[in-house]
């Protein structure tokens, strides 16, 4: 959606990243949306696991899609990817 893509560049965090599935710290989850509102943890997402849903700071999510932007290139790489930890 334009609007979610507004309000992730005024974030910082790509204007692609609706939906992005990326681990944290409890799991994996999906990026379902933003509260500008929420000054502290703007980034909702959901669980995987249909668990339940979390908020998140701009940042933190921002480093996770770079990981799991450096997993997936790794992951192709001639060495496979053998240096980077397993995902769960």
């Amino acid at each position: 959606p334009a609007e979610f893509a507004r309000q992730a560049r005024m974030l910082g965090l790509p204007e692609d990243c609706w939906g992005a599935e990326l681990e944290m710290g409890r799991g994996m989850c999906k990026i379902t949306g933003l509260n500008l509102r929420a000054r502290k943890y703007p980034v909702l997402t959901e669980m995987m696991n249909g668990d339940r849903g979390y908020s998140y700071q701009a940042g933190s999510i921002k480093r996770a899609l770079e990981f799991e932007a450096l997993r997936a290139e790794k992951a192709q790489s001639p060495a496979g990817g053998r240096h980077l930890p397993p995902r769960r």
